[in-house]
């Protein structure tokens, strides 16, 4: 872990052991902001879902901060959050993608949306991501959960 982060996980620490827990989510959210919503629209598939999502996860952050007692770091933490609402978001009955589509033949609109929404231009395409991404696709969501975190991410396998 950077120097940068070491500072941020200090402050978080020393913000919560005063009872300041504004400003230990205000740390923890600029130090790790970006990558948990980088990590919750690639767990989730959509960066709409993931900016949805990431906002039930600053909510969850600032309620569960006082009961965080450092067991981990701040963003083992925050990670342990962030996939619990990416669960909870998935499995919201209101946030399926098809629940706003009452034509028929909606099995070939969805699938036209998800081509669009998931469309990448064709300089960022390679064949070694679309093989890797379809050896990924074919694991276990938890397991997939487990590479974002640990491969992707660096996060040590301990947290």
């Amino acid at each position: 872990m950077g120097e940068v982060k070491e500072d941020a996980e200090h402050a978080i620490r020393t913000a919560c052991e005063a009872r300041d827990f504004g400003a230990a989510c205000t740390c923890a959210l600029e130090a790790y902001g970006p990558e948990i919503l980088s990590f919750l629209a690639a767990r989730l598939r959509s960066q709409s879902d993931g900016e949805e999502a990431f906002a039930m996860f600053a909510e969850n952050l600032w309620k569960g901060l006082p009961g965080f007692e450092h067991r981990c770091s701040a963003r083992g933490f925050m990670y342990t959050l962030a996939r619990n609402t990416a669960n909870r978001y998935a499995t919201a009955p209101n946030n399926r993608r098809d629940r706003n589509l009452t034509v028929t033949g909606r099995d070939s609109l969805s699938a036209l949306v998800d081509r669009v929404r998931s469309a990448t231009h064709v300089y960022q395409k390679t064949d070694v991501k679309d093989r890797v991404r379809a050896l990924r696709e074919q694991l276990p969501e938890d397991d997939q959960t487990l590479l974002i975190l640990h491969i992707d991410r660096a996060l040590p396998w301990r947290e």
